[in-house]
C-alpha cells in the first residue's frame, strides 16, 4: 500500500497534475483527489467516455481493447488508461503544460 501512496503523490507532484482518479473496471471508485461530489460527477462521465471508447474500438474487431483515451481541452487535459483490473484517470492543466 505504500508504494501505491508513493505513486500517487508522484503523479500528484507532476507540473500541471490537477486530480486523480482510480476506478474499478466495474466502475467503482478505489481512490481520488478530489472531492466525493466532484469525483462522482468526473467519474461518471468518465464511465460513460470508456463505454463508448470500448464501443468505437471494436467497430471492425470485437477483440480490440482501447489502451488509451486523451482529450484535451482549451484548459485542461483528460488521460485515461483503463487496464484490465482498474482505470487509472488523470487531469492535468493546458495552462501548466503550456508554460513549460
Amino acid at each position: 500500500m505504500i508504494q501505491f501512496e508513493e505513486e500517487i503523490d508522484r503523479l500528484m507532484s507532476k507540473p500541471g497534475v490537477l486530480g486523480i482518479i482510480i476506478l474499478s473496471r466495474m466502475g467503482s471508485v478505489i481512490h481520488t483527489t478530489y472531492s466525493d461530489d466532484e469525483t462522482e460527477k468526473k467519474a461518471k462521465t468518465v464511465r460513460r467516455l470508456i463505454a463508448v471508447a470500448e464501443e468505437v474500438s471494436k467497430l471492425e474487431d470485437d477483440t480490440n481493447d482501447t489502451q488509451f483515451i486523451r482529450i484535451k481541452t482549451k484548459t485542461y487535459e483528460l488521460l485515461v488508461c483503463p487496464s484490465e483490473e482498474y482505470v487509472l484517470v488523470t487531469y492535468q492543466s493546458q495552462e501548466a503544460k503550456n508554460k513549460n
